[in-house]
């Protein structure tokens, strides 16, 4: 428990950041505040600061810095869909032959 006390201060870092953009972005009457992409920017950050010591510039820049995230949410969709299939393919290498030949699909 006191590794993780250890690391609070990271995380109240980026909560500081995040609660003066929001102060920021609020000062002049109402705003229209994108609550999934500061989120999304505060998990990156947070994830930075507790496992590389600094962040990635996601709150501070209120952008997507480097496509970082866009290029993980794309990683995502092409594990989404293989990752199922190296299950099914891995099954088929033990058995030799199996489902694959008899439905004419190797062949």
């Amino acid at each position: 428990m006191s590794a993780i006390s250890d690391l609070e201060f990271r995380i109240d870092k980026c909560i500081n950041i995040l609660l003066s953009k929001f102060k920021h972005m609020t000062q002049h009457g109402t705003a229209v505040i994108d609550m999934s992409a500061w989120v999304q920017f505060f998990s990156f950050d947070s994830i930075g600061e507790v496992n590389f010591s600094r962040n990635f510039g996601f709150l501070e820049t209120g952008t997507d810095v480097d496509d970082g995230i866009r290029e993980a949410e794309e990683r995502m969709r092409y594990f989404e869909l293989v990752s199922p299939l190296t299950k099914f393919c891995t099954r088929e290498r033990r058995l030799r032959i199996g489902w694959f030949r008899q439905v004419n699909v190797l062949r």
